[in-house]
């Protein structure tokens, strides 16, 4: 673990834990509420209003959590230290994401890019999703499960498969889907090795901004810029992609570090 990340989830007990866990069931019923109040007809208002209020349900009760615990909003990864390379990095990364999640398959398939309008809605969509994704389950549950689960691979799994399942309330809600579908789907897959991921670059400044910066490419390039007309043979490794980057980055990062050590 990089040194910072280390000694701030080593702060956190088997109290801090359980309350996060119960935050957690907190959100996934707030999250299937909000889901079944959009399939509802003819309600007065829309799904961007709806969106809004569950995500301020969710945000507001973490912030609230972390200010009367005196822990601060640093403890989930948003604060100014490193902020330049911070988002330097989160910068880089969301241009290799846009470049092959939609730019280069665009070009080579033909695809039409949505309106302007869709596009700013879907970046509405993208970045208060991402935020209260982020800050709920890499910047507190991830963290705060090491009061409970001491082994760094096994708390990084657990939490990896909190975030895949914070999607599910939402869909099963939403589109009716049994909840065992979505989890045997290979959505979960892919959204347990994104969490992974956001927790590897996570760790080299205990940042949520590249995070977040990543997470709204992420979802921008997936469907929020181009109409991808059934998909792309590209879009199937994306995800590999990413992961292959990120691992060599660690590996620059890793041993560039030990050269500095050495001297």
């Amino acid at each position: 673990m990089f040194l910072q990340y280390k000694q701030e989830v080593n702060k956190y007990t088997k109290k801090d834990a359980v309350i996060a866990l119960c935050f957690y069931a907190y959100a996934c019923i707030v999250l299937f509420l909000f889901g079944m109040l959009n399939r509802l007809p003819n309600l007065p208002i829309g799904g961007t209003v709806l969106q809004v209020i569950s995500t301020t349900l969710v945000a507001g009760v973490l912030f609230a959590i972390i200010l009367l615990k005196k822990q601060g909003t640093a403890s989930i990864g948003i604060h100014m230290r490193n902020l330049k390379p911070a988002l330097l990095l989160g910068l880089l990364f969301s241009v290799f994401i846009l470049l092959q999640n939609a730019f280069l398959p665009a070009l080579i398939e033909g695809w039409e890019p949505h309106s302007f309008s869709n596009i700013m809605r879907m970046l509405f969509y993208a970045v208060i999703i991402s935020f209260m994704e982020d800050t709920m389950c890499t910047g507190y549950i991830q963290t705060r499960i090491y009061g409970l689960i001491k082994n760094d691979i096994i708390a990084v799994l657990v939490g990896a498969f909190l975030f895949a399942f914070i999607h599910v309330p939402w869909l099963v809600g939403f589109s009716g889907v049994s909840a065992f579908s979505s989890l045997v789907s290979l959505s979960m897959m892919v959204w347990i090795g994104s969490h992974i991921i956001w927790n590897l670059v996570f760790r080299r400044y205990f940042s949520l901004f590249p995070i977040m910066m990543m997470h709204i490419a992420w979802n921008m390039g997936n469907d929020g810029i181009f109409v991808t007309n059934g998909g792309s043979f590209i879009n199937n490794f994306n995800l590999a992609a990413l992961i292959l980057v990120v691992v060599i980055w660690l590996i620059i990062v890793r041993r560039k570090a030990q050269r500095t050590s050495a001297y």
